[in-house]
């Protein structure tokens, strides 16, 4: 549920064939940005787990290294040989025959937390431009050119699931309803009128999954918590048995030596606070706050990675803006921006909270999961492209990085596209909300580590868009596209391109400083075809991973 997504076939290759193949790829591209560039990357998290519930397209993707069979009651698991391949990489600690340590969850250590300095606005365009100047007139010889080695002995290998994908039991226990929910009981919403009702019945099944998690050899796991599990109206009086389904699933992590990496919000607003007015509300706003706190004060001495926000920037577009995601509001010029103005001051309110109520006494770190592709200009020695690609991370990245990372404020290219174009609309001031210099003061540095989940590449180029209808997509000026040759997946728009990758993770050096990177979230989408043999997914992570190392030293 990661993006707005369609189905497409792979073409001439068995599904499983492109798939291996693609995630050998991604293992690949990772290696080279740590190991040539430089780049602190410190995680690696594969999405996912198992098949599960994927949004829109409902059963009909599928991402897991363990195939889930929908059409059995138990929803019986058998391991694809990708989960091999991830497991052979980990114990090697790469792609050398080198036998490694894995830490045990109480000796894994997160990056220790310190307040990040401010830094400058980005000018326009950004001077981390210098990561097209410095990669993108490579060969593809030199570009694919793959290496072999190790990571770093801390490097932490993960894999994730989200609460409504694979939890099921949807009101179990007296689970409360989520948008989610409630958004999948309309007729057409989903392909199929797939729910996720029963998912893959993880509420039911916990052992199993540890089981999973154990054989896979990882030493981190990324979930989220279901708001209305524990809170079944979002607020008020918790579910002892949602707490307690939370407390044997992180107890039983940390008793097989892996750490748990804690998202709190996945996309399932509980739907009475949708009903109060969701995000747009301070009540709403309030509630997050309140369940994060409690959050903290339950399961904090155990969970030391928490994320706030998973993909604000696919909140935000799919729910607010296209409507294809809940709550299914269509008002993509103004809504988008209104609600990720929210959605960055709550965040910074719950960073703060954690800051200074347990980071003292639990010692864990706080950040929020961002989202992009990669970009690379349809002519890299022309000016305009160069602006409309850094335009895109921007708006894309930069929406929520840049007051983060760099200085509280949006970046000087979104202010400026969208206050023009309101201009130009006839509007007194512009559809971007504006922070006063104290919510900057407080929103800057309100993360410890760059969370980010990364998964394709576009080509861009400057184009002039419409003003009418008012639109986010249309205050970006670019026109994106693909390159036909590459590998396509099950997903339509996300095109197997590893190289970008690398690419991605210096621009985020170069552009918010030398901050601890952590890939949250990567994976490919084979078809809803068994496949155990997944070859493509293979290919993918291999070549993935390894472009990630070049980068490290």
């Amino acid at each position: 549920m990661s993006e707005i997504l369609t189905r497409s076939p792979f073409g001439a290759l068995p599904s499983l064939v492109i798939q291996a193949a693609i995630y050998q790829a991604f293992y690949g591209f990772l290696r080279p940005t740590i190991k040539t560039d430089n780049v602190s990357v410190g995680s690696y998290i594969v999405r996912s787990l198992l098949d599960g519930f994927e949004g829109p397209q409902g059963y009909s993707q599928r991402f897991g290294l363990h195939y889930v069979d929908f059409g059995n009651s138990n929803r019986q698991r058998t391991p694809k040989k990708s989960a091999y391949l991830f497991n052979s990489i980990i114990e090697n600690n790469g792609f050398t025959k080198r036998k490694s340590v894995k830490p045990k969850a109480s000796s894994i250590s997160w990056p220790p937390a310190r307040k990040l300095a401010p830094l400058p606005a980005s000018n326009v365009p950004s001077n981390a431009k210098v990561v097209w100047e410095k990669l993108s007139g490579q060969t593809a010889f030199e570009r694919d050119m793959y290496q072999y080695a190790t990571f770093s002995d801390d490097f932490k290998w993960g894999v994730s699931t989200s609460a409504y994908q694979v939890e099921g039991g949807w009101n179990a226990d007296g689970k409360g309803p989520s948008t989610w929910d409630m958004f999948t009981k309309i007729p057409g919403n989903i392909e199929n009128n797939n729910t996720g009702d029963i998912a893959c019945d993880s509420y039911h099944q916990l052992d199993a999954d540890l089981y999973m998690l154990k054989s896979l050899g990882v030493n981190s796991y990324r979930f989220s918590i279901s708001w209305s599990r524990i809170f079944p109206t979002g607020q008020g009086t918790p579910s002892d048995k949602g707490v307690e389904y939370y407390n044997n699933l992180i107890d039983g992590l940390v008793a097989n030596g892996i750490s748990p990496m804690v998202t709190l919000f996945h996309f399932d607003l509980p739907q009475a606070l949708e009903d109060l007015g969701g995000w747009e509300v301070d009540a709403v706003l309030n509630a997050f706050h309140n369940y994060a706190d409690f959050c903290f004060k339950t399961f904090g001495d155990r969970v030391k990675f928490w994320m706030t926000f998973n993909q604000p920037h696919s909140i935000v577009t799919a729910g607010y803006g296209l409507g294809l995601f809940p709550p299914s509001v269509t008002e993509p010029g103004s809504a988008p921006y209104r609600v990720a103005h929210n959605l960055l001051k709550v965040h910074a309110r719950v960073y703060h909270t954690y800051d200074e109520n347990y980071r003292a006494s639990q010692g864990g770190v706080i950040s929020l999961s961002l989202n992009t592709e990669w970009v690379e200009p349809k002519d890299y020695t022309l000016q305009r492209d160069i602006e409309a690609a850094d335009r895109y991370l921007q708006f894309a990245l930069g929406w929520f990085a840049h007051p983060i990372f760099k200085n509280g404020d949006y970046p000087e290219a979104m202010k400026w596209q969208v206050g023009n174009k309101s201009a130009l609309q006839g509007l007194p001031t512009s559809r971007l909300p504006v922070f006063t210099e104290e919510e900057k003061a407080y929103i800057q540095g309100t993360a410890d580590v760059f969370s980010i989940n990364i998964y394709t590449t576009k080509i861009v180029q400057h184009k002039t868009l419409r003003l009418t209808p008012a639109s986010f997509e249309n205050d970006i000026d670019i026109e994106a596209s693909v390159n036909t040759n590459w590998p396509t997946t099950a997903v339509s728009i996300h095109r197997a391109v590893a190289w970008g990758t690398r690419r991605l993770l210096n621009w985020v050096k170069e552009e918010y400083g030398d901050v601890a990177i952590y890939i949250t979230e990567n994976g490919v989408a084979t078809n809803s075809n068994p496949d155990y043999e997944d070859n493509a997914r293979i290919f993918f992570y291999k070549t993935y991973i390894d472009e990630a190392l070049k980068g490290l030293f």
